[in-house]
C-alpha cells in the first residue's frame, strides 16, 4: 500500500497584465470551493490573439508580489512560450506526478475550451474550476460545462467574488490617468516604478 497523499492542485493559466483583485480571489475562492493543497499561478509568456502584452518577466514579479503572505498561492514559470495540451501538461504532470490537478478557468475561457487541440485528453485527465465572470451566471456555466466534448472527472463553479473587474479595464484606466478597479495595493508601487501601462510616464506618478 503506497503512503503516498495525493494533493489537490489547482492550475491557473492566464495573461496576468496585470494581475488584479479578481485573479487573486478566484485562487483563494477555488481552495476553499475545490478543496485545494494549491493554486498555481501559470503566466503565459507570448499568449495567443494578444498583441503588445507586457513581458513576461514584469508579470511574474507583479503575480510574485500580489501572493506575498497568501499561504497556497505559488507562481510557475513553463519553458513553452505558448501553452498546449501536448507539450505544457506533460511537464505540469512530471512536476506533480502523484497529486490530482484541477484546471480553473473564467466562463470567458470556458466557452471555447472544445476548440483547444487535444482538449478532450485534457478534460478527460483533470478537474475543472469554473469562476462565473461578467454578466453571466452558475447556470450559464452548467450549461457550458455540459456543451463540452468530454465531461471532466469533477467540476466546482462558482460566482467570482470580483466578477466585473478585468486587466484590460485596469490598463485602460491607468493610460488614461484614471484610478483602476480592481486594482491590487501590493503592485502599484511596481506598476509605477517600472511605467507600466502609461502612455505617458509621468502620468503613473500623478494618477494616486
Amino acid at each position: 500500500m503506497s503512503d503516498k497523499v495525493v494533493r489537490r492542485i489547482g492550475i491557473f493559466s492566464g495573461t496576468f497584465d496585470p494581475v488584479h483583485k479578481g485573479h487573486l480571489a478566484f485562487a483563494l475562492q477555488a481552495i476553499e470551493a475545490a478543496g485545494l493543497e494549491k493554486v498555481i499561478f501559470l503566466p503565459e509568456p507570448k499568449p495567443r490573439n494578444k498583441m503588445s502584452v507586457t513581458h513576461v518577466s514584469h508579470r511574474i514579479a507583479m503575480l510574485r508580489l500580489s501572493i506575498r503572505g497568501h499561504k497556497g498561492l505559488e507562481v510557475m514559470e513553463l519553458p513553452d512560450k505558448q501553452f498546449t495540451v501536448r507539450q505544457s501538461l506533460p511537464r505540469l504532470r512530471a512536476a506533480y506526478p502523484d497529486d490530482h490537478l484541477l484546471l480553473m478557468v473564467g466562463t470567458d475561457v470556458l466557452a471555447h475550451i472544445s476548440v483547444w487541440p487535444m482538449a478532450s485528453h485534457l478534460l478527460r485527465t483533470s478537474g475543472l474550476v469554473v469562476a462565473v465572470r461578467g454578466q453571466k451566471d452558475e447556470q450559464h456555466a452548467h450549461r457550458l460545462i455540459s456543451d463540452l466534448p468530454v465531461q471532466p472527472p469533477e467540476t466546482h463553479v462558482f460566482v467570482s467574488a470580483y466578477k466585473e473587474v478585468s486587466s484590460r479595464e485596469i490598463r485602460v484606466a491607468i493610460q488614461t490617468g484614471q484610478q483602476p478597479v480592481g486594482e491590487l495595493a501590493s503592485i502599484q508601487e511596481y506598476i509605477k516604478e517600472n511605467w507600466l501601462y502609461s502612455a505617458n510616464p509621468r502620468q503613473v506618478g500623478r494618477r494616486r
